[in-house]
């Protein structure tokens, strides 16, 4: 069973998705993936099977530092905020596409990665779509192969 994890929040950490993969330890051959929008703060080879970052590399950040609240704010309505880049980038991206397109469950773990997992859940209507990992691990639990069908 593929499991996808959404996440625009901070930098993911080995403590953070080593948890998420202890509440599905009892689902039989849990795979997980990690799509998140900041590169992970450590390496996670051996907790999640696959990370795809979609976000900006910090190598990328060229250009004047902006201080100003209000060009910041303005900056961001104009390209959409991290919710949306984040899906633009999800649907781009051949390997995001191919991780999603094999999913079975797909959790959205923030308000930013929201819009992503709607628009997945409209996509892959066989994927069962979910805010939040406890949500997912009831359901899944409840009757996997009837959340699948």
């Amino acid at each position: 069973m593929n499991i996808v994890v959404l996440s625009t929040g901070r930098a993911p950490t080995a403590p953070a998705v080593a948890g998420v993969r202890r509440q599905f330890a009892g689902l039989p051959a849990a795979r997980l993936s990690l799509v998140t929008w900041l590169t992970p703060s450590e390496p996670l080879d051996r907790i999640a099977d696959m990370v795809v970052v979609l976000g900006p590399s910090p190598s990328a950040a060229t250009g004047p530092i902006v201080r100003s609240r209000v060009v910041r704010a303005l900056r961001r309505l104009v390209k959409g905020g991290v919710s949306r880049q984040f899906w633009t980038q999800l649907r781009r991206r051949d390997d995001a596409v191919r991780v999603v397109a094999e999913a079975r469950a797909v959790i959205a773990l923030d308000t930013g990665a929201a819009r992503a997992g709607w628009h997945l859940a409209r996509r892959h209507p066989s994927a069962v779509v979910t805010i939040g990992v406890p949500a997912a691990v009831r359901l899944l639990e409840s009757d996997p192969a009837e959340a699948f069908s």
